[in-house]
């Protein structure tokens, strides 16, 4: 046993001596790839935020929005839940690449579940090399909706810009706004959480990240990200809406 010990222990060590270059190579390939992974994982959460806003400033707006729908809403409007996308259609936008017809058809739910009856939809794509600042507007003066189809776009963010926009519509035409265009954003992302849509903007406003690779060896994090709330300032304020909705129900009975 001892003699075998020996023998395999010197040919080991004889195989490590004649590739030693080769195994010096394949450790500085694992030192390296972890180097890579560790700086990429850094670069991907670089600058992301997971809150904006303080709980009290979520708050304050959510117990605003209560009290105006109360006021000036709760007749007008009735209530649904969550909005949810039929799979069917969900399958058919994920597979076509949100082909535009399929948008439309989305809109249309989304029209449902809003009350609202006609409100068009103007659809722009763009190129990956085109840069913009938004997915979305609502022209105010047309009374229409503008999506722009980026290609990087998830099925969560556009479910999340097109709400936002039709939120837009559903405030301004009750005469429902705030002074200053931050206030008045904040208060239609919160609204448009109010109204059912917090899954969606929960996920579609999270900062869409993804790598570029700018020669053979530099490697750079490009993204984009929807909405004036961040992911858990989204989650409070699901929570939050839940809490008051309960209170509301044990007060009803």
């Amino acid at each position: 046993m001892i003699f075998v010990a020996v023998t395999i222990g010197v040919i080991l060590i004889y195989l490590a001596i004649e590739y030693r270059y080769y195994i010096l190579y394949f450790f500085a390939l694992v030192k390296n790839k972890a180097k890579y992974d560790s700086e990429l994982k850094a670069l991907m959460k670089q600058n992301v935020k997971k809150r904006l806003y303080k709980n009290e400033t979520i708050r304050k707006y959510i117990d605003y929005i209560n009290k105006v729908f109360e006021e000036q809403v709760k007749g007008s409007y009735t209530f649904k839940g969550d909005f949810i996308i039929r799979e069917d259609l969900s399958s058919r936008l994920l597979y076509s690449r949100f082909n535009n017809d399929y948008i439309k058809e989305l809109y249309k739910c989304m029209l449902e579940h809003f009350e609202i009856k006609e409100l068009p939809l103007e659809i722009k794509s763009i190129s990956s090399r085109t840069y913009t600042s938004y997915f979305g507007l609502y022209d105010v003066d047309n009374k229409k909706v503008i999506l722009v189809k980026d290609p990087y776009m998830t099925l969560d963010t556009l479910v999340a810009v097109l709400a936002h926009e039709c939120t837009h519509h559903f405030l301004l035409s009750r005469h429902i706004e705030l002074k200053g265009d931050i206030p008045n954003e904040l208060l239609t992302d919160l609204t448009t959480i109010y109204l059912g849509f917090g899954k969606y903007l929960y996920e579609g406003y999270k900062d869409n990240r993804r790598v570029i690779y700018d020669g053979e060896f530099n490697v750079l994090v490009d993204g984009n990200k929807a909405g004036y709330l961040a992911y858990e300032d989204i989650k409070y304020a699901t929570k939050y809406i839940k809490e008051l909705n309960k209170k509301s129900k044990n007060q009803a009975f």
